[in-house]
């Protein structure tokens, strides 16, 4: 999609056109124009008018709107790079300002698009946070207007503290296994006996901690065996990857994943059909899985923007689904 635009209009992350501050010469007949880059071919949709009633502009300031505020963010650490924006209005618009803070503390670096984006690289854990940006009117007295965020960093889980190798205790006693994973958001823990699962809802004498280690109340000599520890640690190591494909031929969409015990794949909502940029019209369909790394996906309808997410799960629980990619429409 080709726009041509100046600091009076913004494209947004979803491609939406805004047209800020509109005046007369703003009026007339926008196209939208697609271009095939596997084949070339290219299409035009149909016009929209926009019409601009001629009433004058006003003599005092316009106080600032903000048009697009920025949305709730969720992002693995280690992800590349996070964008965020905000897209406000005033007039007279040359004088609109627009400032971003984290917690409250005005931020200086990875602003750019006349300060309607902040794109935060290789984010971290210290950069989750409540993001804001606030739209003044430079040497004015309106007021000015914010909105904000919320960025949240997510962190892999791993082990603080394991089990010990060897664990002697008396019979009837009380024995704790130390076990302790971290991870954003924190991760459940599993216990198992001799490679089984242990149903600690049906054992009376078997407590998961809140640190989650295990307590053993009343030992018998039964309770001899190994003892694991397990904190899901689902992880997408070949991630979907965005592409194009031409009407009439068939699209696969791949996903390969790490697991300790043993992972299955499913897919799961795994198309989202939005209309344009409306997220409250999303519409998922669930297609049917399998352990299969791949999914075949059937009926696409042309010239729509389709979102894909994959869902990895074991038989301790399901892990978090990957972050949202596009698959660009086909043509």
């Amino acid at each position: 999609m080709t726009f041509e635009i100046t600091g009076g209009g913004a494209i947004t992350l979803d491609n939406t056109l805004v047209i800020l501050s509109t005046v007369a010469p703003d009026a007339g007949r926008y196209y939208v124009q697609a271009v095939n880059d596997k084949n070339g071919d290219n299409k035009t949709s149909q016009p929209i008018t926009l019409a601009v009633a001629n009433v004058g502009g006003p003599a005092d300031p316009i106080a600032p709107t903000i048009i697009v505020p920025p949305r709730n963010t969720s992002v693995v650490a280690g992800t590349s790079e996070v964008t965020m924006e905000c897209v406000a209005n005033a007039r007279p618009l040359m004088k609109l300002h627009i400032v971003w803070k984290k917690d409250g503390t005005p931020l200086s670096s990875g602003i750019s698009d006349y300060s309607r984006r902040l794109t935060i690289l290789n984010p971290a854990l210290g950069d989750s946070g409540y993001y804001e940006c606030e739209a003044v009117l430079r040497s004015s007295s309106v007021p000015a207007v914010a909105q904000g965020a919320y960025l949240s960093v997510l962190e892999p889980p791993q082990f603080v503290k394991e089990p010990e190798r060897h664990i002697t205790a008396e019979m009837e006693k009380v024995v704790a296994i130390p076990c302790q994973a971290k991870g954003v958001p924190p991760p459940a823990t599993a216990w198992y006996k001799d490679a089984a699962l242990i149903p600690l809802e049906k054992l009376s004498r078997f407590r998961l901690l809140a640190d989650g280690s295990l307590q053993i109340s009343g030992l018998l000599p039964d309770d001899t065996g190994m003892f694991q520890c397990f904190a899901p640690r689902t992880r997408i190591t070949d991630p979907p990857q965005d592409q194009s494909v031409i009407k009439g031929t068939k699209a696969f969409m791949s996903c390969g994943v790490t697991h300790d015990p043993s992972v299955g794949i499913r897919w799961v909502n795994l198309v989202m059909y939005k209309e344009k940029d409306s997220e409250a019209r999303a519409r998922f369909w669930l297609v049917e899985g399998n352990a299969s790394r791949s999914a075949q996906l059937a009926g696409l309808r042309e010239y729509v923007l389709y979102e894909i997410r994959v869902l990895a799960f074991t038989r301790i629980g399901d892990g978090c689904p990957d972050p949202p990619w596009a698959s660009s429409s086909p043509r």
